[in-house]
């Protein structure tokens, strides 16, 4: 109802206000509810299976395995054969071949991880390299 602009009125932007979240918005100053918090944190790049209790497994980290509508993660060896593969978010690589019947050698090996999240801005797919020593 004002006619004339006394410096009074006050302005307030809403929309995400998570600095995490893919969607914040640094100029919002009311959070409404919008954040889309991202649901994939890390994929190591090298690991070390020796039974001594420290980064004795690979995995993906996130935040919620219940994000993901589709997932698939697989890992090759230098030759392009599978080494390993999961459809299960979270489900641990423990340096062993795909039957499980032995451990793969040290070195270098490729990973393939594709999410199809339920919230499309979680889609992704990333490849990269896992580096193993024992």
């Amino acid at each position: 109802l004002a006619t004339v602009d006394d410096g009074s009125c006050v302005l307030y932007l809403a929309g995400c206000t998570d600095g995490e979240a893919l969607n914040y918005n640094p100029q919002a100053i009311i959070d409404d509810g919008s954040c889309v918090i991202p649901c994939l944190l890390f994929i190591p790049n090298t690991f070390t299976p020796n039974n001594d209790g420290l980064n004795d497994v690979w995995y993906v980290e996130m935040v919620d395995p219940s994000c993901w509508l589709d997932w698939h993660v697989a890992i090759y060896n230098r030759w392009g054969g599978l080494v390993w593969e999961s459809n299960t978010p979270n489900d641990i690589w423990s340096g062993s071949n795909y039957g499980g019947s032995y451990y793969v050698a040290d070195g270098i090996y490729i990973y393939t991880v594709r999410g199809i999240g339920y919230n499309s801005l979680n889609t992704f797919e990333k490849s990269g390299h896992i580096t193993i020593f024992r």
